[in-house]
């Protein structure tokens, strides 16, 4: 688990490396002396891009391209290739999802799955904030995006 925290947070993360615990740590009994650090805006998008990079340095990335609705576009940083911790989805499960295979350069039966996840999105009672049309695009937008000519 060390090597997890040293690779989220980086070689400045505090932890107390085994020393006894002081009297004036956060929590008692917990073995810390420092309190975990405020974030500011800058060094929190600093350590998000650096952790996304990493990331796609240790295998093959699996995000090139991510449009998000949250800040209006399509980025190919792949730190930024995030969904916001008060995204319904991600705290309900209550959302719907295609996939849509990029195979020579060509997006496979998009018209197909994107009707198959707009019925889903409607059969859950999920309101999709784009015309069919417009979602299209931004998956076609996306996928050029990423510079791929094969990929899911």
């Amino acid at each position: 688990m060390r090597g997890n925290i040293d690779a989220w947070h980086g070689a400045d993360f505090p932890r107390n490396n085994g020393a006894a615990a002081s009297s004036t740590g956060v929590v008692p009994g917990a073995g810390r002396t420092v309190a975990t650090p405020t974030l500011s805006a800058e060094l929190a998008f600093e350590r998000l891009v650096a952790a996304g990079r990493r990331a796609a340095a240790a295998s093959s990335p699996s995000v090139a391209a991510f449009f998000s609705s949250e800040m209006g576009g399509i980025v190919t940083e792949p730190g930024l290739a995030a969904v916001h911790a008060d995204d319904h989805w991600l705290h309900s499960g209550h959302g719907a999802a295609e996939r849509v295979p990029l195979f020579e350069g060509a997006l496979y039966q998009l018209g197909p799955r994107l009707a198959r996840l707009l019925e889903g999105a409607r059969s859950v009672g999920v309101r999709v904030p784009l015309e069919p049309a417009a979602l299209a695009r931004v998956v076609l937008d996306t996928a050029a995006a990423s510079r791929l000519m094969n990929g899911q």
